[in-house]
């Protein structure tokens, strides 16, 4: 009944995942250069992911229903209904939420958060929920067939209702990321070496780093610092380390500068 946006993501290869929010939701389909301000270095991730979306209608219910009495209240007149089997007809969709604080509500006899009904569209009935089904005025309220059996009733219930059914669909959403800052007191030292690990087949991964402490304490993440190093037509570059502030490993990926 209603449309979903399929997007397709971008091949990115060296997509990083450095948020909670971000984690939670698919992976991002841009990530932008590290970029500066007063705060420190960041980088704009932008990835698609859910958003409820309301759509207020109105329409005419019909459909029967069951009570209790209604003992709280003084009068003896009301019972709180249950409408357990309807059918939404002349529905229309409200360009603006409609003025609920001015609609005459059905009183004491109130409607529940939700009813489950269903639109009827050419040969096909379509199940939808209404979230905050309201009568636009007890006055129109049509109850036949209306029948009482101790402090039960039952019958037909007929009245123009306005609410709203509820959706998801795909958004666009944008996240400014803050990157760690290196530790001054406690930072690892790269080897300038490079000559031994490009000898050999040039197309493995290699890992190299040189610390003043245990090498266990540098976990590699997937945020570069920026600095590279750059050998004939060969290039390695620098991580952060994962979950510390200090300056991590230096991969060399294997690939020609391009």
């Amino acid at each position: 009944m209603f449309n979903f946006f399929n997007k397709n993501k971008a091949n990115i290869s060296d997509v990083e995942i450095i948020s909670e929010e971000v984690k939670k939701s698919t992976e991002p389909h841009y990530v932008s250069e590290v970029l500066e301000d007063e705060t420190g270095k960041y980088k704009i991730i932008k990835y698609w992911g859910k958003e409820e979306r309301k759509t207020h209608i109105k329409g005419v219910l019909k459909g029967k229903y069951r009570g209790t009495f209604n003992w709280e209240d003084g009068s003896g007149k009301f019972y709180n209904i249950n409408i357990y089997e309807s059918e939404l007809l002349k529905v229309e969709k409200l360009d603006e939420v409609p003025p609920y604080d001015e609609i005459k509500k059905f009183p004491k006899e109130s409607l529940p958060e939700k009813i489950s009904t269903c639109i009827k569209k050419g040969s096909d009935f379509y199940h939808i929920n209404i979230f905050h089904p309201q009568f636009t005025d007890s006055r129109n309220i049509s109850q036949k067939l209306q029948q009482t059996d101790g402090d039960k009733s039952f019958g037909v219930i007929e009245g123009e209702i306005f609410g709203y059914i509820k959706d998801e669909v795909d958004v666009e959403k944008e996240e400014k990321v803050y990157l760690p800052e290196p530790d001054v007191h406690n930072l690892t030292f790269i080897s300038s070496d490079i000559s031994k690990t490009l000898s050999g087949n040039p197309k493995s991964n290699i890992n190299e780093v040189k610390s003043k402490t245990n090498i266990n304490d540098c976990i590699q993440s997937n945020v570069r610092t920026g600095k590279k190093e750059y050998r004939e037509k060969w290039f390695r570059e620098e991580y952060w380390c994962k979950g510390k502030n200090l300056l991590g490993r230096l991969e060399i990926p294997g690939h020609e500068y391009p």
